[in-house]
């Protein structure tokens, strides 16, 4: 506001709020900086992750990737508020999961994912076709009760960062050799946004 306008903006701010995708990217940022973190605390693990990542021949990015012992984790952050669940919307003869966040459909985010693992996997390709590549979506601040687990829709986890920390974390067939190989294949292909 105070660069278009140079001598209203700062009073113009006062009066009206912050525009609604400021505040929203702002929130999104935040939530990404934390899983960002968390990520980066594995390297003791083995863990490399590499953050906010342009997908070739788009504008898109992607959050994070960790490559772990157990495989590659492609992790878009959320800051959402609201109940997170799974409900089942099918028929008696054809299951539909979806994912709900604070009552509302939000199942083309876990298509987004699905959309950003197909691309690492491309990526990898047949040198790496043992490297199992998983998706999840990392909600900050979730409202999923005490006694939740992470759950599935169509192979991507939906997870919290605690969760999200303890699976990327666990121990796993790949070595540092092997984990090394993989993490330069995707920094040279996929590039810092």
């Amino acid at each position: 506001m105070t660069s278009r306008y140079p001598r209203l903006g700062p009073a113009l701010l006062k009066v009206t709020n912050e525009p609604q995708s400021s505040k929203a990217w702002a929130t999104g940022a935040a939530g990404e900086r934390l899983v960002g973190e968390r990520l980066d605390a594995l390297k003791a693990q083995g863990v490399v992750a590499l953050h906010d990542r342009r997908r070739p021949g788009s504008r898109a990015n992607i959050d994070h990737i960790a490559v772990s012992p157990t495989g590659v984790y492609v992790i878009d952050a959320k800051r959402y508020a609201g109940r997170i669940e799974r409900s089942d919307v099918g028929g008696w003869f054809r299951a539909d999961v979806r994912l709900y966040v604070a009552g509302r459909d939000r199942s083309k985010l876990v298509e987004g994912v699905t959309e950003q693992a197909a691309v690492v996997r491309s990526i990898l390709g047949a040198e790496f076709a043992d490297v199992a590549v998983r998706g999840m979506l990392c909600f900050v601040d979730p409202d999923v009760g005490a006694f939740a687990r992470p759950f599935e829709i169509d192979e991507v986890t939906i997870t919290w960062p605690r969760a999200m920390q303890k699976q990327v974390g666990t121990a796993g067939p790949l070595d540092e050799p092997r984990i090394a190989s993989v993490a330069t294949r995707l920094s040279e292909h996929l590039r810092p946004a």
